[in-house]
């Protein structure tokens, strides 16, 4: 019999404990009476999963890229190349995300980031998801301002420039340093 194939993804399903069962890839789990469901669907029928699953897999991919979730866009396109490995498209969405993920080793490059938390010491801004890195209070504006709030709130998109990684691996940031300083409006 075949693997049971994943709706959403098109990876295989796992029987997991407690009588359940999940894609191994995107996570869905699936119920014992849609497992059911879906071998009666297999039984008899041809085997066309093939082309289903290159675009579900493209499509989860791009999908993952737009919400700048690289590391899973990274997956999802390897394994899109893995079916089909003439694919210009995917190759040069993977040679970005490559792109996107050496520009936050290196200092001084500017980067536009959403603001994802704000707190009293700064703010966690994320240029691409699984980058996510921090704006110390001081490294905000050359003017003194008491809370990160009286410039910025949640969702806002700043320019900022990498100053490398801190002594705890974060990813540091600043908006007012350079050409950051010249594109924020703050």
């Amino acid at each position: 019999m075949d693997a049971l194939i994943c709706d959403v993804c098109g990876g295989k399903i796992v029987m997991k404990a407690e009588a359940r069962a999940q894609c191994e890839y995107c996570g869905l789990e699936y119920t014992m009476e849609r497992l059911k469901e879906k071998i009666i669907e297999i039984k008899g029928t041809v085997n066309v999963q093939g082309i289903a699953t290159k675009e579900n897999l493209k499509s989860r991919a791009d999908e993952f890229f737009e919400h700048r979730d690289l590391d899973k866009a990274l997956e999802y396109y390897h394994r899109y190349l893995d079916l089909e490995p003439t694919n210009n498209d995917v190759k040069e969405k993977i040679k970005q995300i490559d792109k996107y993920k050496s520009q936050v080793q290196k200092p001084r490059e500017l980067l536009k980031c959403t603001v994802l938390e704000i707190n009293d010491w700064g703010i966690r801004v994320d240029p691409y998801k699984g980058l996510e890195g921090i704006v110390h209070i001081s490294k905000l504006s050359t003017k003194r301002i008491n809370s990160p709030s009286e410039i910025v709130n949640i969702g806002d998109e700043i320019w900022v420039v990498c100053l490398g990684r801190d002594e705890m691996g974060r990813v540091r940031y600043s908006a007012r340093d350079g050409l950051a300083l010249e594109k924020n409006n703050f």
